[in-house]
């Protein structure tokens, strides 16, 4: 009886354990280049940068088409019109896009935060880029900023987790074993 008590809670978790989860890590932005121009700043943690007034953060990949390219971020506009300042995301030959500007924000505006997700459509040999351009001023009072985080690439080749044929055994044997000491208590009990 009391091997049963233990058997019981083991096959149990063998059973919930026979799956497993799929894994992924946001980049560490601190293994990027940064490049400073006029009034050019940059604040760069794991995971979350700030760009502000002319500042550039780059690495170079090489990936295949397929990949998943996601981040999360942030436009402070801390100029006016027709200080047009403006921020952007560029990938290798895939895409370069205007993330936000002045004129989407209005004066002194915020975008809120946003999320962004693109599937690569090309394969990458080159740089992945976010900047901030601080337009036709160099006042670092009117510089604005580009904030990013949770930066991710994920594999279009990473399978789905498929359970072995000896986990599946396992599994069964862990789900009939229980059924049996069920049916025993029962048995015992009446």
């Amino acid at each position: 009886m009391k091997i049963s008590k233990t058997i019981a809670p083991l096959a149990l978790a063998v059973a919930l354990l026979s799956g497993s989860a799929g894994v992924f890590a946001y980049e560490d932005l601190t293994t990027w280049n940064t490049s400073l121009g006029t009034n050019g700043s940059a604040s760069v943690a794991s995971n979350f940068a700030t760009l502000t007034g002319t500042a550039l953060l780059d690495k170079s990949f090489n990936l295949a088409a397929g990949y998943k390219f996601e981040f999360d971020w942030l436009f402070v506009a801390g100029d006016e019109l027709p200080y047009n300042d403006w921020a952007t995301v560029f990938v290798g030959n895939n895409l370069s896009t205007t993330l936000s500007d002045v004129a989407t924000v209005g004066d002194f505006g915020v975008s809120g935060w946003k999320h962004f997700v693109t599937t690569l459509a090309n394969s990458v040999n080159g740089q992945i880029a976010f900047s901030v351009n601080n337009l036709l001023d160099d006042d670092p009072l009117y510089a604005s900023s580009l904030s990013v985080t949770n930066v991710l690439l994920s594999s279009p080749n990473v399978p789905v987790p498929v359970p072995e044929p000896g986990m599946l055994l396992v599994t069964a044997t862990g789900l009939g074993l229980l059924a049996f000491i069920r049916r025993r208590k029962q048995i015992s009990a009446v």
